[in-house]
């Protein structure tokens, strides 16, 4: 984990100032953990919230609070902003298969401190490391398939994160 944190310092220390654009730090996180990092864009809230609720009305999401999913199924665009974090995490969660990610970030700043970024990373790194995601669970599954055939991946379906204290994010 030291390497891929000092491969993130590095690579924050390339943009001037304290701050970096929500765009180039989830660049950043791609390409230090591995994964397909995808920041939900304006222009996609909509469709990632019909999507959602769909899912949830027709009740194919398992996990999370009945409270979040129905914060999400009454919510519109124009309330984006005041959905509750642990809500713009489940939709982005739920949009990651779609937009062919691993992980969507929800955030609703388009510019971070810099120092939020490595304590991201770590955060990530260390769910990585229990819960496997994209290239990673790709080697996991084919090493796993070369010994046993029978066996299945374990991936867990994609991540979203959003801007609330108590777990990795972007704000």
């Amino acid at each position: 984990m030291g390497s891929k944190l000092s491969d993130a310092w590095r690579e924050l220390q390339k943009y001037p100032g304290s701050e970096i654009r929500v765009a180039d730090a989830v660049s950043i996180v791609a390409r230090v953990i591995g994964i397909r990092v995808h920041l939900l864009r304006d222009d996609e809230i909509s469709e990632a919230l019909d999507y959602a609720r769909q899912l949830i009305m027709s009740e194919k999401v398992l996990h999370g609070p009945y409270s979040v999913k129905n914060e999400i199924v009454k919510a519109s665009r124009e309330a984006w902003s005041d959905l509750s974090p642990p809500a713009r995490s489940l939709i982005g969660s739920l949009w990651a298969d779609k937009a062919g990610a691993d992980l969507v970030v929800t955030t609703l700043d388009p510019i971070q401190t810099k120092g939020k970024i490595p304590h991201m990373i770590a955060n990530l790194l260390e769910q990585n490391r229990r819960y496997p995601l994209g290239r990673a669970v790709q080697r996991q599954d084919e090493s796993v398939n070369q010994t046993n055939s029978n066996c299945a991946s374990k991936r867990k379906p994609g991540r979203g994160i959003s801007d609330h204290q108590g777990s990795p994010s972007t704000r």
